[in-house]
C-alpha cells in the first residue's frame, strides 16, 4: 500500500508513495527529503497503518497514535493528503466540528452539526475522496424542508467542503445547489402593539429585555445575554453591545464592541433592573441569563401568541422595526453602526414598511 524510493535525480532524499484506497489507479506522493533510512521506513510504516485503519474503520495502533501526536508541523503538512486519503465523511466531520468549536460560539457549532450529521446519516461511511458534487446536490435536493432551510444546509456544506479542500482531503467539489438565503417575512411592530406585549410581563427583567430588543434593535438572545452592568453608561447615556456576528470567542480574539444610544424609552426599564447587581462584570439581566436564550424566546413567543399578535420571526421583526424607524431620522452609516450591519445588509434584510407609511400613502382612507 505504501512504498519508499530513494532518489538522487537533481536532489537527494526519500519519496513516499501511497495508493489511494478509493482509486487503485491513483497514488499520492510526498517528498520526505534526506533522512536516515530507518526514519523514512518508520514514517512509511505508520502512514500505512493510518490509511489501513481508516479504510477498514478500525482503531489505529497505539504506537501509531503516539507517533502522530509527536510529529512536527512541517511533516504533518506534508503528510496531510496521505493521512486523509482514506478518511471517511464521519471522521472528517468530527475533525471539522472540533475546529469550528475552537473559533465560534455554541449556536454556530450546533447549526453546522445539524447539517453535517444529517449528511453523515446518509454518507458517513463513505470515504471523502469518493464523494461527488452530483451526489451531494442530489442529497440537498431530496431534503424535505423549506427552500430557505435547504439554502442554509447548502451554505454550511460548502463551507465544510472548502475546509476539507484546505486539508487536502478532497479535490474541488463545487455543488450547484443555491446557498442564497431569503430574507423571510417580518412585521413592523407598532409602539401600541408592543406595549401590549410588554404589559403581559410583570418581571422587570423580562420587560427590560424586550425593551432592549425593541428600542436598540440588538440581536436576541446572543447580544442580550452578554450585557453586563459595565456596558451601561448612565453619564453619556450609551449602551455597549458585544457584537455577536463579528466577534469570535473571547479565548481566540477580543470581542468586537459597538455602542448604541440609551433611548428615552429604555431609561425607566433599565433603572428597574439596575439594583439586581453590584459589580461591573455582573450580568445586567441575571435572571434572563440563568433561564437561557431558548427559554426566554419561548416565553416571549407564548405571550405573543396568547395576545393574538401576528408577528412572524418576533426578534427579527423587532430588529427590523427599529432599523426602519431610525433610518427615517438618522443617516444610514450612523444607523448601521448602532444596529451592527453594513448599510447594504441592513437595507436588504432589515427594512419593513411601517403602518403609518401605508396610511400616508393612501391618504388615511380605506375602501368602503
Amino acid at each position: 500500500m505504501a512504498s519508499l524510493t530513494h532518489e538522487s535525480n537533481g536532489r537527494t532524499g526519500w519519496r513516499l508513495r501511497v495508493y489511494d484506497p478509493t482509486d487503485s489507479d491513483r497514488r499520492h506522493s510526498v517528498w520526505l527529503g534526506e533522512m536516515p533510512a530507518r526514519e523514512a521506513e518508520k514514517i512509511r510504516r505508520h502512514v500505512e497503518a493510518v490509511v489501513e485503519s481508516q479504510k477498514l474503520a478500525t482503531p489505529m495502533p497505539g504506537e501509531t497514535l503516539r507517533w502522530l501526536s509527536k510529529i512536527d508541523d512541517r511533516l504533518r503538512r506534508k503528510l496531510a493528503p496521505l493521512l486523509g486519503a482514506a478518511r471517511t465523511l464521519r471522521q472528517a466531520v468530527a475533525a471539522y466540528l472540533l475546529e469550528v468549536a475552537r473559533q465560534h460560539k455554541r449556536s454556530t457549532v450546533e447549526a453546522y452539526a445539524d447539517t453535517l450529521r444529517q449528511l453523515c446519516d446518509s454518507f458517513g461511511h463513505v470515504q471523502m475522496r469518493a464523494l461527488s458534487a452530483e451526489v451531494l446536490d442530489d442529497w440537498l435536493g431530496g431534503l424535505n424542508t423549506t427552500p430557505n432551510t435547504r439554502a442554509k444546509h447548502a451554505k454550511q456544506l460548502k463551507t465544510f467542503l472548502r475546509w476539507a479542500r484546505r486539508q487536502r482531503w478532497v479535490d474541488d467539489l463545487e455543488i450547484r445547489s443555491s446557498s442564497a438565503i431569503g430574507v423571510g417575512k417580518k412585521s413592523f411592530i407598532e409602539v401600541g402593539a408592543f406595549d401590549s406585549l410588554l404589559s403581559h410581563f410583570h418581571d422587570p427583567e423580562m420587560r427590560a429585555a424586550l425593551a432592549l430588543a425593541r428600542w436598540t434593535g440588538m440581536r436576541v438572545p446572543s447580544e442580550l445575554l452578554t450585557l453586563q452592568r459595565s456596558h451601561i453608561d448612565w453619564e453619556s447615556l450609551r449602551i455597549t453591545i458585544v457584537d455577536s456576528k463579528r466577534s469570535k470567542r473571547a479565548a481566540r480574539a477580543p470581542p468586537v464592541l459597538r455602542e448604541t444610544p440609551m433611548f428615552p424609552e429604555l431609561v425607566p426599564l433599565l433603572e428597574a433592573v439596575w439594583p439586581l447587581g453590584e459589580h461591573p462584570t455582573d450580568p445586567l439581566l441575571p435572571g434572563i441569563v440563568a433561564m437561557g436564550g431558548r427559554t426566554f424566546a419561548k416565553r416571549c413567543r407564548a405571550a405573543r401568541d396568547s395576545l393574538g399578535l401576528c408577528w412572524p420571526r418576533l426578534f427579527t421583526s423587532l430588529r427590523a422595526t427599529r432599523r426602519t424607524e431610525l433610518i427615517a431620522r438618522f443617516d444610514a452609516s450612523t444607523v448601521s453602526e448602532w444596529i451592527g450591519h453594513s448599510p447594504e445588509v441592513s437595507r436588504r434584510n432589515y427594512t419593513v414598511v411601517a403602518d403609518e407609511t401605508w396610511r400616508e400613502a393612501t391618504g388615511g382612507s380605506s375602501l368602503p
